[in-house]
């Protein structure tokens, strides 16, 4: 007998499901404020285009241990989630997750609520308290949040899709120590009639979006496409490959040159690493780098394999089977 799917009644194939990730840039964006000239710094940020079978196989409850419950253990929630969670994430955030909760009937761990709905029912009048809870949900894991965009009613947004945590996690060792002294005893009570529960040291939700992100695609705008599209017919390879680098990509390049000019000499480094480009694809277990000349590809290919393959294993903890190194004007073949 085929396992039910909750997801046939969700017209997928209708939305583009992507997140909004930080670039790490910051625009200047300067105000007037009682007769003066305010200078703030406003963070950019870009989509990143997800697949929805990625979106699918979200479980959130792979994350950290399952409360043991009893018929005691409830009243409309789960009673951990209100003497413990409450004290950490707050009592809006409780209450969101609640809301969110109540959409996924029969068995869903998903649903997609107008959030204006949601504000009003919790009677919060601001969007940015809202979507502050959110945060403060999905930091904890009760929650991924996955942004919309309807290609049936010219690209507009639609409200976000949330897959829901169905079971509340225990509190790992860190978040204990936070409780009020009064919480702390109740929940050392608690532990006590577990029957030998492990805890996590901390709880942390960073795995698996990076997990969700590894396999995103960049959404860009017509004037980013436009914009690589003349560096290409200008033959601007370096520039035309940095600007087809996704956000983790850029972050790992950043991370790889700390690394080698910590491991060299100035003038190895400059002549050797300061220009390369990085682009790992663990699926194939691949770490591709692109470089200047041809003098820097034989000499790196001969030279320091090792020392990439080192850099690899201390950074992120990967050993990589093949290590390639390619000129710049490579990378479209």
């Amino acid at each position: 007998m085929n396992e039910y799917d909750f997801y046939q009644s969700y017209n997928a194939e209708r939305y583009i499901h992507f997140r909004t990730v930080p670039t790490g840039k910051y625009e200047i964006i300067e105000t007037k404020r009682n007769g003066k000239l305010i200078t703030n710094r406003k963070p950019i940020f870009e989509k990143q285009k997800l697949s929805f079978e990625d979106v699918k196989n979200i479980n959130l409850d792979n994350y950290g241990q399952d409360v043991r419950t009893s018929s005691e253990d409830f009243t409309l929630v789960h009673n951990y989630l209100l003497d413990f969670w409450s004290a950490i994430m707050g009592a809006d955030a409780v209450l969101l997750y609640i809301h969110l909760k109540r959409y996924c009937f029969s068995g869903k761990d998903f649903c997609y609520p107008n959030m204006k709905t949601i504000q009003e029912k919790m009677k919060k009048g601001s969007k940015s308290t809202i979507n502050k809870n959110m945060d403060i949900l999905e930091k904890y894991g009760f929650i991924a949040k996955i942004q919309r965009i309807d290609t049936e009613r010219n690209n507009g947004y639609a409200s976000p899709f949330f897959k829901v945590r169905r079971y509340v996690p225990l509190l790992s060792q860190e978040l204990i120590e936070q409780l009020p002294e009064t919480l702390h005893k109740e929940h050392d009570k608690f532990l006590a009639n577990a029957n030998g529960v492990t805890l996590d040291e901390t709880i942390d939700n960073e795995d698996l979006i990076n997990d969700l992100m590894r396999s995103s695609k960049l959404m860009k705008s017509k004037s980013q496409s436009s914009k690589e599209e003349v560096l290409k017919r200008q033959g601007r390879m370096k520039e035309y490959i940095l600007a087809k680098l996704s956000t983790q990509e850029q972050k790992y390049r950043y991370m790889f040159l700390q690394y080698l000019e910590k491991k060299f000499s100035k003038p190895s480094y400059e002549t050797w690493f300061r220009d390369s480009i990085f682009i790992l694809d663990q699926e194939h277990q691949l770490f591709k780098i692109y470089v200047a000349n041809s003098f820097a590809l034989e000499w790196i290919n001969n030279q320091y394999k090792d020392v990439l393959q080192q850099m690899l294993k201390e950074i992120l903890d990967l050993e990589i089977k093949t290590i390639e190194i390619s000129l710049y004007e490579d990378y479209l073949n």
